[in-house]
């Protein structure tokens, strides 16, 4: 469940933006601010089988990787396994806010979210424990080019829990709780007290329930709700508050019938419930923040010998808007394949996603977004 936890690392750069008195962020409407620093974009989706049916596929997942996305899939594992995964995520944001202003330039390159899990089943395997732990947020920006003020910044937020899962038949529960660790390092123009090294920590949780089995004869139907509550941070540096990131609740659905899979997948999170304990953060961020719906869909192809082909799209708004209220239409498109391994016991997937949000007119910014990635599943 990583929506939330991208915008953790983010936290005290905010802060440190909307107070250090930077000329060059003085003028600029609130909402640049957020997609400058970042702040809540989140990365949903973990393992390139995911990311190549568009950030969908949750009903239909039958690794430890479930324990991010879908914690009551683990309940399907009938064997002890092992995933892992990352990748490489580079990001271009341009933006143009106004004749008057100067067009800023940010770009960020790092892994994609890097991630280990694994799951072991227990009393007859009616219950499935398992862990995992993953990087949801990694970059680098610089920001302000050629204005004269520049603003540099490197952060990683890393993320860790235990997952358990349990099944009545067609039927699964599965609940998890995450530990999130930052870590965030801002350079400023010599005037501003706010550089320096920041520190973040706190929890979430997360549960998931979900039902599979045959509709009919050749048809299999997969459906699952999921949600988390919102993780509750502490950043520590210059400047020191707590952060309560948006809870999320969403639904997936799959359906097979033969060698073809199809999935739709909706999340739902409630940015409008972000709270900070920084004034001026909070501020901003009831200025231009509203909640924000995604769609995903994604289709796979299973071969007779076990390779797989996938694509898939989707629609993934920002939870900020243009100073004039309009919203920036974003899309995602993506594709990949998985093959078998190891007699059939494990399985590499790759994927290739690239997306492009908003547009360069005289008060708007573009962002293009390409990500590779590549994860592994072994079943013992």
């Amino acid at each position: 469940m990583k929506t939330a936890f991208a915008a953790a690392a983010a936290g005290a750069f905010a802060a440190a933006l909307l107070g250090c008195g930077n000329t060059y962020f003085t003028d600029w409407r609130p909402s640049y601010y957020h997609e400058l620093i970042r702040v809540g974009d989140p990365q949903n989706e973990v393992g390139a089988r995911s990311l190549a049916l568009g950030g969908a596929g949750r009903a239909g997942l039958y690794e430890p990787a479930a324990a991010v996305s879908n914690p009551a899939a683990l309940a399907f594992i009938r064997r002890p396994s092992v995933s892992m995964g990352g990748g490489y995520y580079s990001r271009i944001l341009t933006v143009q806010p106004g004749e008057e202003d100067p067009r800023a330039e940010a770009s960020s390159g790092s892994f994609a979210p890097s991630f280990a899990a694994g799951v072991l089943p227990v009393a007859g395997g009616k219950v499935v424990l398992g862990g995992a732990a993953w990087v949801p947020n990694d970059y680098a920006y610089r920001l302000g080019k050629g204005a004269g003020n520049e603003i540099k910044s490197t952060g990683t937020l890393y993320a860790v829990g235990p997952t358990a899962a349990t099944r009545w038949g067609p039927f699964a529960l599965g609940f998890g709780a995450d530990y999130l660790l930052g870590a965030q390092n801002l350079s400023f123009p010599p005037r501003d007290a706010a550089a320096g090294s920041y520190r973040s920590g706190g929890y979430d949780v997360r549960g998931a329930i979900m039902a599979r089995g045959e509709a009919a004869p050749g048809w299999t139907v997969a459906a699952c709700a999921f949600g988390r509550k919102g993780a509750a941070l502490n950043v520590t540096g210059a400047r020191s508050f707590d952060l309560t990131l948006p809870p999320a609740a969403g639904a997936a659905l799959g359906v097979t019938y033969g060698h073809i899979a199809v999935y739709g997948d909706y999340i739902y999170t409630f940015y409008d419930m972000m709270r900070t304990g920084e004034p001026t953060i909070a501020a901003v961020l009831g200025s231009v923040v509203y909640p924000v719906g995604w769609g995903m869909a994604g289709a796979e192809y299973t071969t007779a010998g076990g390779a797989v082909a996938r694509a898939g799209v989707a629609y993934r708004p920002w939870f900020i808007q243009y100073a004039n209220g309009s919203k920036p239409v974003s899309l995602r498109y993506a594709m990949g394949g998985g093959w078998p391994l190891a007699g059939k016991r494990g399985r590499l997937d790759a994927a290739l996603s690239y997306g492009r949000r908003g547009a360069l007119t005289p008060d708007g910014y573009l962002v293009d977004e390409l990500e590779l990635a590549l994860s592994f599943n072994y079943f013992w």
